[in-house]
């Protein structure tokens, strides 16, 4: 934040400045899921911030290669934004493993600039329905 210089000088010696004033500070963007240990089924937060204001959001969960979207969420007027939702038992027709998977959100619409966050979350051993333990 504050008054910032430009200065470019040409092969020739040419010099131009510009002077311009940054007014505010835009959060660096983060992906925080909760909580960071989650069984399929079960509900998970994951709250996110530093996207494009009013961007619409896309969560997903991955299972290795496959990633499962979550409904879009739109970024506030501060880049922040959140959901819940049931961690998936199948991700395409793999069922989820046990192991560390990624959450990633990313800005879905044209014309925002670049948003794309990750974070983890821990799955661990679990029973899937219709199985005896």
């Amino acid at each position: 934040m504050g008054p910032h210089i430009v200065r470019v000088v040409d092969s020739v010696g040419n010099i131009a400045v510009a002077t311009f004033e940054v007014t505010e500070a835009w959060p660096a963007p983060y992906l925080r899921a909760l909580p960071s240990s989650v069984k399929p089924g079960e509900q998970m937060t994951v709250v996110g911030g530093g996207a494009p204001r009013n961007a619409k959001i896309m969560v997903h969960f991955w299972n290795g290669n496959q990633g499962e979207g979550r409904p879009e969420v739109t970024a506030d007027a501060a880049g922040n934004f959140h959901c819940a939702f049931d961690v998936p038992w199948l991700v395409g027709l793999e069922l989820v493993k046990p192991g560390h998977h990624r959450v990633s959100a990313d800005a879905t619409r044209a014309g925002f600039p670049s948003y794309r966050v990750n974070t983890f979350v821990e799955v661990p051993e679990y029973c899937p329905p219709g199985l005896l333990q």
